[in-house]
């Protein structure tokens, strides 16, 4: 394993050598020694060390309060200060910098060694949740459902992908606007309008779906369903740091809904006509039956011909009317048709398939005599 590398930033020779020989004598290894802010840069650029030993009063204009901000700043390194001064000024200007330890000359090896290794397990440690943070980011950025969350004010603090997508609203724009600006919800006419979801959380502490009569106002003006949830951040108490928002389109499954109910609307009329048929069709028989043997049982030349022909007329239309109405309940016998129009029998039956998906099936093959047609077949699915 290689040895950790150790800027030390001190413009006094002889202590920084004697820091030097304490650093090496517990395994660490020194790239260099600055004197100043500009040589502590440079050295920063070159050699990427992995600690900071900086003293506080340093030469030249910067000090190594500012120059430990740099470094943090542009290179991601811990920083322990060293100073001889251990004033309350300093102290308060070195937290402010936060730096990842403190030192007061003179100090004891033994605490240089633990101030070093417990500011480099400290910076692996936000290293790690760094890039926790940034996957976990990365992750609510792309799921399929809207994400936002708000501060204890109410105010955008993160909006995904999706969120953006919905609400019309870029992310860039929506930091720090209040929620009911950016998760704008309408009413229909005649639906009593309620508060504000995040408002509902932020003083009640506990989570709200979202109303199902409610639809999401879009930046743009167009609106759509919406279903979800608000819930807090925090402990769950009311005044709780922020609330978390997911919600999610729901226009097709509005749509899925209402075909299912118009299926079951049909399949209802279909029982109801092929009811109706089968009864109807029972009290045609005796009639036709009839007609067609008075008919027989009379003279050609007999005036009441002329009306039972027109009775019999009259039945049979009745009973096209019959068939028709059971294939529409799904009772009919199979049936072929010839088409000699491929293309639009294929959209007629893909039409009626889905449509009456439990009336009676169509479907289109070739026949050997025929190849250039392709006849339609339906049968009967119940």
């Amino acid at each position: 394993m290689a040895a950790t590398r150790i800027l030390i930033v001190e413009d006094e020779a002889v202590v920084a050598m004697d820091i030097q020989d304490r650093l090496e004598g517990l395994g660490y290894r020194v790239p260099g020694v600055a004197q100043s802010a500009e040589e502590a840069l440079a050295l920063m650029n070159r050699e990427r060390p992995d600690l900071v030993l900086m003293d506080i009063s340093i030469k030249g204009p910067v000090d190594g309060v500012l120059t430990a901000q740099a470094i943090q700043r542009d290179f991601r390194v811990p920083v322990v200060f060293l100073t001889a001064y251990a004033d309350e000024e300093t102290l308060r200007r070195a937290r402010l910098s936060e730096a990842f330890g403190y030192l007061v000359k003179p100090f004891r090896e033994r605490d240089l060694h633990t101030a070093i290794e417990m500011s480099l397990a400290k910076h692996q440690a936000e290293v790690k949740l760094r890039d926790r943070e940034k996957r976990f980011a990365a992750t609510l950025r792309h799921v399929a459902e809207g994400i936002l969350t708000t501060d204890e004010q109410g105010r955008i603090t993160l909006l995904n992908l999706e969120a953006e997508r919905l609400t019309g609203w870029p992310r860039a724009e929506a930091m720090g606007q209040p929620a009911a600006e950016v998760f704008r919800l309408s009413w229909s006419e005649g639906t009593k309008p309620q508060s504000h979801p995040v408002s509902q959380v932020l003083a009640s502490g506990q989570a709200v779906k979202l109303d199902a009569e409610a639809s999401l106002a879009a930046r743009d003006g167009g609106e759509c369903p919406i279903a979800g949830t608000a819930s807090p951040l925090g402990n769950g108490e009311p005044g709780s740091r922020g609330v978390v928002l997911v919600f999610r389109d729901v226009t097709r499954e509005r749509q899925t809904e209402t075909q299912m109910r118009n299926t079951q609307k049909y399949e209802s009329l279909g029982v109801l006509a092929g009811g109706l048929a089968h009864d109807f069709n029972n009290l045609l028989t005796p009639v036709l039956g009839f007609a067609g043997l008075a008919q027989a049982s009379l003279p050609a030349d007999s005036p009441v011909l002329p009306m039972l022909a027109q009775i019999e007329d009259s039945a049979k239309r009745a009973a096209e009317l019959v068939r028709q109405m059971l294939a529409y309940s799904g009772k009919a016998r199979v049936a072929r048709i010839p088409s000699n129009s491929p293309p639009l029998s294929r959209t007629w039956i893909g039409s009626w398939n889905m449509c009456c998906p439990r009336r009676p099936s169509w479907s289109c093959r070739s026949t050997p005599t025929c190849r250039s047609s392709r006849p339609m077949r339906h049968s009967s699915s119940r």
